[in-house]
C-alpha cells in the first residue's frame, strides 16, 4: 500500500512541476504578457522602460546583469539576459558563461548546440591564446536549446576588444512586429 502511495505522490508531483513549468516561459511570465503583467510579476527593481522595452538590474551566479523584456504589438515576444561584470581577466569571462550555462540547462535540459568555435583553428589548442581570441571575435562559445514555446540562445564572444555574454530567450510563436 505505502509503494502505491508512493507511486500517487510521485506522479501528482511531477504533473505539478510540469504545470508550473508551462505556466512561465520567462522568470513567471508567459510570452505575450503586457508590460503591466511583466512588472507584476518580476520581483526585481525596474531600471528602465519604454514602449518597447522594460530593463531590470540583476544578479545571477554571482554575475552582475541586465534583463531587458521585448515587447511588440502582440506582448511579450523576447527577453535577454546580457552580463554587464567588468573582468580583468578575460578567462572570468568563460567561468560565467559556464555558470549560466548550468543555470539555462537545469531549468531547459541539455542543449541541442553546445560548442566552442574558433575561426583561426591555431588558436583553439592554446589557452593563453583564448583571452584575445575572445576579445577579437576568433573564440565564440555558443549554447542554443529548442523548446515547443521557446528558444534558448547563449553566447560568448568579442568584437573590437569588447567580450560580450548574453542569453536570449525568444518565443516560438510570438515574432517581433508581428501584427
Amino acid at each position: 500500500m505505502s509503494r502505491a502511495l508512493a507511486l500517487v505522490i510521485a506522479i501528482a508531483l511531477l504533473i505539478a512541476s510540469a504545470t508550473t513549468a508551462l505556466a512561465s516561459d520567462f522568470r513567471g511570465s508567459e510570452w505575450g504578457a503586457t508590460q503591466e503583467a511583466v512588472k507584476a510579476k518580476e520581483k526585481l527593481a525596474l531600471a528602465s522602460a519604454d514602449d518597447n522595452e522594460l530593463v531590470y538590474d540583476v544578479v545571477i551566479g554571482k554575475m552582475a546583469g541586465e534583463v531587458r523584456y521585448k515587447f511588440g504589438p502582440k506582448g511579450f515576444y523576447e527577453a535577454l539576459i546580457l552580463s554587464k561584470q567588468p573582468h580583468e581577466n578575460a578567462m572570468d569571462y568563460i567561468g560565467d558563461y559556464v555558470r549560466l550555462h548550468e543555470i539555462v540547462t537545469r531549468a531547459h535540459g541539455n542543449p541541442i548546440i553546445d560548442e566552442t568555435r574558433f575561426s583561426d583553428e591555431s588558436k583553439r589548442s592554446d589557452p593563453d591564446a583564448w583571452p584575445d581570441a575572445l576579445k577579437s571575435g576568433v573564440m565564440v562559445m555558443e549554447a542554443k536549446w529548442i523548446k515547443p514555446r521557446t528558444t534558448v540562445t547563449l553566447r560568448l564572444g568579442g568584437v573590437g576588444g569588447v567580450i560580450a555574454l548574453s542569453a536570449d530567450f525568444v518565443s516560438a510563436t510570438i515574432k517581433e512586429g508581428s501584427e
